[in-house]
């Protein structure tokens, strides 16, 4: 895209969980932060070449993703080696369950835009919100 010289646009998808931490979940939790960090590093790094950086950070849009275990290699102690949720711990879950074409769209208006970071749900804000209040207050014992 640089060396083209038109600009243009990258969107890398990671979770709500690379915001603010999931329970159980360390391993995603990591990958996802790191999806996030990436994001807005390049950001930085492309910007003055015209490119565009968005993440997206949904929390819970109509997927397999809770089925993901079907996709484990053999290798890897197959489908019944990794846990996945009952239906009551899907129902427990935090956030409503959004369809993929609204999501898609609000992906389209936040590339143009050129924001950086996508959230698909308003109530995760309460949640960053306390993370980053627990930031800020360790500041306190700062030197």
């Amino acid at each position: 895209m640089i060396t083209q010289g038109r600009g243009g646009h990258v969107l890398f998808t990671a979770s709500f969980a690379g915001l603010v931490p999931n329970r159980e979940l360390g391993p995603y939790n990591v990958t996802k932060a790191a999806v996030v960090a990436l994001a807005e590093s390049l950001r930085k790094d492309v910007r003055e070449h015209g490119i565009g950086v968005s993440v997206l950070c949904p929390m819970r849009v109509t997927s397999n993703i809770d089925f993901s275990a079907r996709n484990r290699p053999a290798s890897r102690g197959g489908p019944t080696a990794n846990r996945t949720y009952t239906e009551e711990e899907r129902a427990a879950l935090d956030g409503r369950m959004l369809d993929v074409e609204p999501v898609a769209e609000l992906v389209l208006e936040a590339i143009l835009r050129n924001d950086l970071y996508i959230h698909t749900h308003r109530e995760a804000e309460a949640y960053f919100a306390q993370r980053s209040d627990r930031i800020t207050q360790a500041f306190r014992h700062a030197m």
